[in-house]
């Protein structure tokens, strides 16, 4: 079921909250979209986003162009100072490999 479409259908009841596994960066448009519907949701974090101390010379040294698989990722990756060639618009490996496609072929 896809956001916009949650809350829209009648008749469903929920036992418990739903669980939400996320990473410490995640953003709230999942969240507050199920709180607008009365959804009950338990965000639980499951991962934090930690970078390797000798990353960014190695991937700067050997790329130019950043894929990032969602918006969250691409605006830590800008922070960071790497050029994001594409951002998924869908957080998927299919998305990610439709924005990568549509990079290389222009």
């Amino acid at each position: 079921m896809e956001i916009q479409h949650l809350g829209e259908t009648e008749n469903m009841s929920y036992s418990g909250p739903l669980l939400f596994p996320c990473g410490a960066l995640k953003r709230e448009v999942l969240p507050k979209r199920l709180k607008e519907t009365d959804v009950p949701l338990e965000t639980i974090t499951v991962y934090q986003t930690a970078q390797h101390p000798d990353i960014r010379p190695s991937l700067t040294h050997y790329f130019t162009q950043f894929a990032a698989i969602g918006p969250t990722t691409a605006d830590a990756m800008v922070a960071e100072g790497l050029s994001v060639s594409c951002t998924a618009q869908n957080p998927s490996p299919q998305g990610l490999a439709e924005g990568i496609r549509r990079v290389v072929q222009q």
